[in-house]
């Protein structure tokens, strides 16, 4: 209850504040009203440039780091139906299935796992494994999200905020950047065996057949 109550005090401050910069939007021309705060901007610009360029070799480097997933030890956390979705009523329920999920994907040999959090079932999925993670257990874990920060729908009836999100994604082993649909397909709904969602476990015949013909 006082999480809940913490996170809705967050959120409440968080809509201030946008309101505040929405109704007395900062004004440049204030700054460059003196010689002086034209320099100190000049400053500011070569700071935002180097900042930028530092950005940007991260960026490559990032992006140079993306694991090939294979198909054989690779398991997906995703959405299911739609009708069919994990909740504040039945998370208990879904956080045991993908308790049990996890342990049956270990005894297959299965140690990567690619999970979608912008869906409530990868979500529920994502605090799980960290957990385990915590508790010793040892994993490949990867993240996707087939939606921005701001539109993920979370199974609590008080969303998380985007500070804990991304607190978490910095605690997983790679962040996948936001896919276009061919490159979600190219890089990862091809090239996983198994999906887990609401619907259990299901087997990706096609693609552990397919693997190694690349």
């Amino acid at each position: 209850m006082n999480e809940q109550f913490y996170r809705l005090c967050f959120h409440m401050r968080r809509t201030a504040s946008s309101l505040r910069s929405k109704l007395f939007p900062f004004s440049l021309n204030k700054i460059l009203e003196s010689a002086n705060d034209l320099a100190a901007t000049v400053e500011e610009i070569e700071e935002f440039r180097e900042l930028d360029k530092r950005l940007q070799q991260e960026y490559e480097e990032h992006i140079r780091s993306e694991p090939v997933l294979i198909p054989q030890n690779t398991m997906y956390f995703g959405g299911g139906r739609n009708k069919k979705r994990v909740n504040f009523l039945n998370a208990d329920h879904y956080r045991a299935e993908i308790k049990k999920a996890y342990t049956w994907a270990i005894s297959h040999g299965i140690n990567v796992f690619v999970v979608n959090y912008s869906k409530p079932i990868g979500l529920l999925a994502l605090e799980i494994l960290l957990d385990l993670r915590c508790a010793g257990e040892t994993f490949r874990l990867y993240t996707v999200h087939t939606a921005p920060v701001r539109y993920i729908k979370s199974y609590r009836l008080i969303r998380e905020t985007d500070i804990e999100i991304f607190w978490m994604l910095s605690k997983c082993d790679y962040r996948y950047n936001r896919l276009t649909t061919l490159e979600m397909f190219y890089k990862i709904s091809s090239r996983v065996g198994y999906i887990y969602n609401e619907d259990g476990i299901q087997i990706e015949e096609t693609n552990l057949e397919g693997w190694d013909d690349e």
